[in-house]
């Protein structure tokens, strides 16, 4: 449906996009300074340009959209649109997706100050520590940010909420790189989210069963080396990995020990 705009230059177009699409479109122009209607005029004109065949994007409950575009172009992208055999949604989804893509946040690659560190901590357990951990997450996913969350917690519910495995003891993993012991890169331990809403950004530490001796460990490194700080222990096994992310989340184990004095440090 389109409707004639005031002063004759655009028109308004009615259409539907998947919330998750919408969202990220609104973030992206906000980053870039464009108008929104600019942004899906150069995603509509590049789409209909390009003869590879599109990712198919999935519209499940896509929901009311609207912009203004200059007059004609909503025929000519539908007339595309039937050209190709996609739905006019399936078209919009995949002209935004395609801009979005190619219009990267400007804060990826730039950032030139330390992450944003979230410690989520509670002495007591049950009180939701892992469902704010994992929000908070999935949030700044959502809205663009490269996203670390630490399954600081040897109980592992964040890691099992996203479907990750824990690492299994005696194995390289955080706590052996904050006891000095790692034997690889903490890269390499990192798992990613999928899912088409996160766009690769959401990633997860997992939890650990050697995390229950923790502090055990910690002590006797702290017996054994002279200068370690067991509560700086955290920071400096984290800290090769900052550079990668924009936000990093501490989901927090039920204590007030030697876990919780190196995730507040």
């Amino acid at each position: 449906m389109a409707s004639p705009y005031p002063d004759g230059d655009r028109e308004k177009v009615a259409s539907k996009l998947p919330s998750v699409l919408q969202q990220q479109l609104k973030v992206r122009a906000a980053e870039l300074t464009l108008d929104i209607q600019d942004a899906v005029e150069a995603a509509i004109t590049t789409w209909r340009a390009t003869e590879r065949p599109a990712f198919e994007v999935d519209t499940a409950g896509a929901k009311s959209f609207s912009t203004w575009l200059p007059p004609g172009l909503y025929e000519d992208f539908k007339a595309t649109c039937t050209s190709r055999g996609v739905s006019y949604i399936q078209g919009l989804a995949q002209s935004i997706r395609d801009w979005l893509d190619a219009n990267p946040s400007p804060q990826h690659g730039t950032r030139t100050t330390e992450p944003e560190r979230k410690i989520v901590g509670n002495q007591k357990g049950g009180v939701g520590k892992t469902a704010v951990s994992a929000g908070i997450g999935q949030a700044y996913a959502e809205a663009g940010k490269r996203v670390l969350i630490v399954d600081f917690d040897p109980q592992g519910h964040l890691s099992e909420q996203l479907g990750v495995p824990q690492i299994e003891p005696d194995h390289d993993s955080l706590v052996s790189h904050m006891c000095g012991e790692g034997s690889g890169d903490l890269r390499d331990l990192v798992v990613t989210i999928e899912g088409e809403r996160f766009g690769k950004r959401l990633n997860v530490l997992p939890a650990c069963f050697d995390g229950f001796l923790l502090d055990a460990k910690i002590a006797v490194v702290g017996t054994q080396k002279r200068g370690f700080q067991k509560e700086a222990a955290l920071e400096m096994a984290l800290r090769p990995l900052e550079d990668d992310y924009d936000v990093i989340i501490i989901d927090c184990p039920p204590s007030l020990g030697i876990a919780m004095d190196a995730a507040l440090y």
